[in-house]
């Protein structure tokens, strides 16, 4: 409880930073998910980030792809979540490099009007990678992705896509997690902040 307690009183102050926090994205999401949510995590900091600041504070269901780490995991998943009919909310978090794995079922919600939100934690590269070569090589590998706008492919497919990369903008995600049908929203971020649970590996 003391490091959790550090850990909230550490990422208040960095709730307006820019570029966007990705512990703050997670802040904000634990201060506005409802008790009956569903929240699916895809594989990478983005999961880290939010195993840190929403699975202690919140009673919700919590999935994650655990076990080899599947990349993509979270957002067909997330519509298995809201087929099951046992949740208000469904919401599936996933990073920029796992959304591209399964970006087609964006076709699937569009089709069917299921009404999941996504939020994309989207920071040009799979961040992680970064991570983890520096502590277990010594040494960095950058796996550059691009800054695609996963907003405008949103439209493209038929559904609300809305994009942020101003702090100030936050508070959109109460919005977004309260809005009746699917949306998706792209969170610009840095992977520059090392999630703290890696030390901990």
């Amino acid at each position: 409880e003391e490091r959790l307690n550090k850990l909230y009183d550490d990422i208040k102050k960095k709730l307006n930073r820019k570029p966007i926090h990705q512990g703050a994205i997670a802040y904000k999401i634990s201060e506005n998910i409802s008790k009956n949510a569903l929240l699916i995590l895809d594989t990478g900091g983005n999961e880290l980030w939010m195993r840190e600041y929403i699975a202690p504070k919140n009673s919700i269901r919590y999935l994650y792809a655990g076990g080899f780490g599947t990349l993509g995991y979270s957002f067909g998943s997330s519509i298995g979540g809201y087929l099951s009919d046992r949740y208000d909310k469904v919401i599936s978090i996933t990073g920029d490099g796992s959304f591209l794995m399964s970006i087609m079922e964006l076709q699937t919600i569009y089709q069917y009007n299921i009404p999941v939100k996504i939020i994309v934690v989207n920071d040009g590269e799979y961040g992680i990678l970064t991570h983890l070569s520096k502590m277990e090589l010594g040494t960095e590998i950058y796996a550059e992705l691009g800054r695609l706008d996963f907003s405008k492919i949103a439209k493209d497919f038929g559904i609300e896509g809305l994009k942020i990369d101003d702090p100030n903008d936050l508070d959109m995600i109460r919005d977004i997690i309260n809005s009746k049908g699917p949306i998706l929203l792209d969170i610009w971020t840095t992977s520059k902040d090392k999630p703290s649970l890696l030390d901990l590996l």
